[in-house]
């Protein structure tokens, strides 16, 4: 029969390192009485026990190693007549290297010590329990009860026996005699915590004797750790601005005290109080940027643990709205300076990077009231501070006076139309030039291609409204080639021009009518001021966009419904002003400023500017149009988006213009185009163009078949047209 006989192991458990002694024979007088020691690695408690002679205590101190003071255990016990015996330990010592073990003898105590180190398998040894006693008697023993298994127990006996012990209980460490006297000290590696007894064979006599354990203690070890903002164990969150973030630790023994470190930024607000196994710490987050939260917990015997958490704090406030938007300077004929105060970010946001400013752009946008009552006379306080007005060049000042009367007599060298739609209607009104007093012959255009489907002539979805300055309001519909009146339309709200030189019309078009718009929608547009008859004679047609024909869709340009003001950004500033160049001169503009953070959150719009350049001195550009020698009426010439045409001697002015080199473009029904380059140079310009006429003449009718006889005279006719120089003779075919 074979018997196995099992041990339980022990998990967890001290071991013993290594010792040393000052003499196993004779004692010392010296101050300090040293000892070069070297503990090895890993140790975790150093024991020392010192024997003095007689029954004075020794003075100077607590011994050290490598200059670090030990802990003593016990006071210094006195066996009552011959001696005393003094037990101390460090714990952690310095390892690997030889150190001093330096004990003071100031006043000059004939002694002896020993030292041994051991090692916790947890990496930390503590203090667990102690007992002392003195007597006179033969065995010297003593018993304590540990706390932990695994403990390691020591104890250190003087003796005043003239021999050393002859036997131990336990495992020997040394026995030191010098023929009077002894120190011992003797060690016991303990598995399971309980009552333990090291004792001594010796002679009677009086001794002294401390006997101490010290057990292994897990090291302080945060077993989970979180926050109630993601409910995860993320050691990197992202929080928005006064977020409140609670963070929490539990531990595997219990946390005897607590150490927070925070980054600038961020508040501490409250905390759970040490004793348990768990800690939480709550903290808001007031300031953008990247934070840090840093919990440590310590454990008296077990050290400590932490956890850092890094915050990333997001600015979600947008800055503040810009205000006071103004020009800063007077307006020149082609810039405007804007200033503005400066914005402000929230607190302890990302601070202001930059300022977007913004100019009105090119859409039908949104109408915020009704216009119940379509009354051209009575615009100022329906439309203009609450309107986008699309400005073309004109040939003669507007007189804006009537309407706004901040901007005085001053004359403007533009026309405007407005435009704006609700749920029903585009309300559409215009501010143009008139240059004699006839009540009837001046008139505006508006044209709709709800399809966008262009052209060279009208289709059916498109649809025209033109209204004299006398209130006759005529629309059409297209044909595929052309325009035809058509009365089933709604002609609803029109309202002739008032006004000297600033006549003004305003019409309301039912939207079912134009292709029942939504926002987000969009329509090529067209529109037409026709000023007729003035004292110099000349016809003057003014289009928007400037090279469009109302009779040709594709020529038209492109406008969408938007159910919001809209803006297109035309540069950012640092600081706060920003100069506008390039502008048309007499041109009204509406600017907006808004401020942007350094995480690019964008503050509100701020309240709108309309800034008007100034009048130009300017300079004309004279000449005439012909075709091989003929005067060309109704030629249209160009600047840019200034149009002008030729009245019946082909002649023209291109008025008001500045210094600088220009593009003109010349064309003219059936004639080849021309263009060429011109500069001003602080004086008035003449330029002649000829076109050359691309097209020959048509026959429209030829009906003259006829018989006669010999020497008998008839009459032959034939209509001739020629759209381009004209007709200027024509050959006559007999057969």
């Amino acid at each position: 029969m074979v018997l196995f006989l099992f041990v339980p192991s022990v998990m967890g458990a001290h071991t013993f390192d290594t010792k040393a002694t000052t003499s196993q024979t004779s004692w010392s007088r010296s101050n300090p009485y040293t000892l070069s020691y070297t503990a090895g690695a890993g140790s975790t408690v150093m024991v020392l026990g010192i024997a003095t002679a007689g029954t004075t205590a020794r003075t100077g101190g607590a011994p050290t190693y490598n200059g670090i003071a030990f802990t003593q255990i016990e006071s210094s016990v006195s066996s009552g007549s011959e001696g005393r015996i003094e037990m101390w330990y460090l714990l952690n010592p310095p390892t690997g290297s030889a150190y001093t073990v330096s004990v003071p003898n100031t006043n000059a105590r004939t002694m002896n010590y020993m030292v041994s180190t051991y090692i916790s398998s947890t990496g930390i040894s503590a203090f667990d329990v102690s007992a002392s006693k003195s007597a006179i008697a033969a065995n010297p023993s003593q018993s304590v009860t540990t706390t932990k298994n695994g403990d390691v127990v020591i104890d250190a006996l003087f003796d005043g026996h003239n021999d050393v012990p002859t036997a131990n209980t336990h495992i020997l460490l040394y026995s030191s005699d010098d023929g009077s006297y002894s120190n011992n000290g003797q060690y016991h590696l303990q598995p399971t915590a309980g009552a333990i007894t090291l004792g001594w064979t010796v002679p009677s006599d009086d001794y002294a004797l401390i006997t101490a354990a010290f057990k292994e203690v897990s090291p302080m070890n945060i077993t989970s750790h979180g926050n109630n903002y993601t409910n995860n164990n993320t050691l990197s969150i992202t929080v928005n601005q006064s977020t409140v973030v609670s963070f929490n630790l539990t531990s595997n023994i219990s946390i005897n005290s607590n150490t927070t470190s925070i980054s600038s930024g961020v508040t501490p607000l409250s905390n759970s109080s040490p004793g348990g196994t768990t800690f939480f710490a709550n903290f808001s987050f007031p300031e953008y940027g990247t934070k840090y939260v840093n919990l440590s917990v310590t454990n008296t015997t077990g050290g400590s643990d932490y956890r850092n958490w890094t915050v990333t704090v997001n600015d979600v406030t947008p800055p503040s709205q810009v205000t006071n938007l103004t020009n800063i300077t007077i307006p020149t004929h082609d810039s405007i300076n804007l200033g503005w105060d400066a914005g402000t970010d929230n607190a302890g946001g990302s601070g202001i990077k930059d300022y977007l400013i913004d100019v009105m752009n090119n859409s039908i946008n949104w109408a915020a009231y009704e216009r119940p009552t379509i009354n051209a006379t009575g615009i100022a306080a329906g439309y203009k501070n609450d309107s986008y007005w699309y400005t073309f060049r004109n040939n003669i000042p507007v007189n804006c006076s009537l309407c706004h009367s901040t901007l005085g007599t001053r004359e403007f060298a533009i026309g405007n139309f407005w435009l704006k739609f609700n749920s029903t209607y585009l309300y559409a009104f215009a501010h143009v030039a008139d240059n004699d007093t006839d009540a009837g012959d001046d008139y505006i255009k508006f044209g709709f291609d709800p399809l966008k489907d262009g052209g060279s002539a009208p289709q059916t979805d498109d649809r025209l409204y033109k209204l004299y300055e006398n209130g006759t309001m005529i629309t059409y519909s297209g044909n595929g080639s052309g325009w035809d009146i058509n009365a089933s339309l709604t002609n609803i709200s029109a309202v002739e021009g008032a006004g000297s030189n600033g006549l003004r019309f305003e019409m309301a078009i039912p939207l079912s009518e134009i292709g029942a718009p939504v926002n987000g929608s969009s329509v090529n547009f067209i529109f037409e001021s026709e000023c007729k008859n003035g004292s110099d004679f000349q016809t003057r047609s003014t289009f928007f966009p400037a090279t469009g024909d109302d009779d040709i869709p594709s020529t038209w340009t492109l406008l969408t419904y938007r159910n919001s003001t809209q803006w297109d950004n035309i540069g950012t500033s640092t600081v706060n002003e920003y100069s506008v160049n390039n502008l048309l001169s007499n041109f009204r503009y509406g600017f907006s400023v808004r401020a942007r953070d350094n995480v690019s959150i964008v503050g509100n719009r701020s309240a709108s500017f309309f800034g008007q350049t100034a009048d130009r001195e300017g300079y004309n550009i004279t000449g005439f149009v012909t075709s091989s020698g003929t005067p060309l009426s109704g030629a249209h010439l160009s600047v840019g988006e200034y149009v002008v045409s030729t009245i019946a001697d082909g002649s023209y002015t291109l008025s008001d213009l500045a210094n600088g080199t220009y593009t003109i473009n010349v064309n003219a029904t059936e004639m080849e185009g021309n263009s060429t380059g011109i500069t001003i140079s602080g004086a008035d310009q003449v330029l002649n163009f000829s076109l050359n006429d691309t097209v020959a003449p048509s026959v429209a009718s030829n009906t003259n078949n006829a018989y006669f006889a010999n020497n008998t005279p008839i009459t032959l006719s034939a209509a001739i047209t020629d759209m381009g120089s004209g007709v200027k003779n024509a050959t006559v075919n007999i057969s």
